[in-house]
């Protein structure tokens, strides 16, 4: 069964159908273009109906496989690149700026030191390549969070496309290839494999950028047995892990003011 909202309804009728453009808007007997809300009342782009991501941001095309679904279109007003570092716009401007991107690590557990260089790294790395057209650096190395696929590296999983969007077949494919330990994980031993099964040749930017950027999730998001789940690496893709952790750390911290 489809959930849509109502500015979505008068695009697709109670069977699917087609938008103005001429394209589907159903998959698996469920609406892609619909969203749920959350119990909070919250509208939650994504949605799982029988293993077939739907978001906003995610691109489906039709296939004999619907979990290797590869490519169509589908607009959002924030793709899921946007999601996945808006968290670290504190303010909700469209820019992110150094002291941003630390108060985002630190809200999700990071110490003062990795919130540091990831603030350092990350704004000075992306900055200049999400103000294509700008002569001069800006010395405050702000991110434009609506050019954030233009700072897209290379040696990357391919789970973003050069748009910023999310590509289930990609995600699937992780797993398929490197999860030998559990399906529904990955083990430090595993990541390091997928890791270096993205490298493109002489890509070492790319090839820092990946490693960096994994190991951290790794450190930050591993479970007691060591595992990277599935879940969490697909949350952290649309950002929703960040605002989880965040949440978690509040909590964790309200509870050891209580036992006090």
């Amino acid at each position: 069964m489809g959930f849509r909202s109502e500015k979505e309804s008068h695009l697709v009728g109670d069977n699917g159908g087609e938008d103005g453009d001429g394209r589907r808007r159903m998959v698996m007997g469920a609406n892609v273009d619909g969203r749920r809300r959350s119990g909070g009342g919250v509208l939650d782009d994504t949605y799982f109906c029988n293993q077939c991501i739907r978001n906003s941001g995610v691109i489906i095309k039709k296939s004999i496989n619907p979990l290797m679904a590869e490519a169509e279109a589908i607009e959002s007003d924030q793709n899921v690149l946007q999601k996945h570092v808006a968290f670290f716009d504190r303010n909700n401007d469209g820019v992110i700026y150094p002291w941003e991107t630390f108060q985002g690590f630190r809200a999700i557990g990071s110490g003062i030191l990795l919130s540091s260089v990831a603030a350092i790294f990350i704004n000075m790395g992306l900055s200049g390549k999400t103000r294509p057209g700008k002569k001069f650096p800006n010395l405050l190395f702000p991110i434009e969070i609506k050019n954030i696929h233009l700072a897209k590296h290379g040696s990357d999983s391919g789970v973003y496309d050069t748009h910023g969007r999310f590509v289930p077949s990609k995600f699937e494919e992780i797993f398929h290839k490197y999860a030998h330990t559990n399906s529904d994980a990955l083990t430090s031993d595993e990541l390091d494999k997928f890791i270096k099964g993205n490298r493109e040749p002489k890509d070492y930017a790319g090839w820092i950028g990946g490693l960096s950027e994994w190991k951290i999730l790794y450190f930050l998001g591993k479970d007691k047995d060591g595992l990277l789940k599935k879940e969490t690496i697909r949350a952290v893709y649309d950002g929703s892990l960040f605002e989880k952790m965040a949440e978690e750390k509040i909590n964790s911290s309200k509870k050891k003011h209580v036992d006090k």
